[in-house]
């Protein structure tokens, strides 16, 4: 089993993309973390094999 299965990339101050680069691209889970002024919403585009962490280290911005 790979230790870090999900990959964490901060595309700007506002979003970052969550993914798993582990798996096949088809079946890959797209989960994007979107910081607005008052809350953060996680949004996921695919299936994901794997549960997300309770709580996921944000790259510096």
């Amino acid at each position: 089993m790979v230790q870090d299965w999900f990959r964490v990339t901060a595309v700007d101050s506002a979003l970052t993309l969550i993914d798993e680069p582990h798996t096949h691209e088809l079946l890959d889970a797209n989960i994007w973390l979107v910081r607005g002024r008052d809350r953060e919403r996680y949004v996921h585009t695919m299936q994901r094999l794997r549960e997300l962490p309770v709580r996921i280290v944000r790259p510096e911005t």
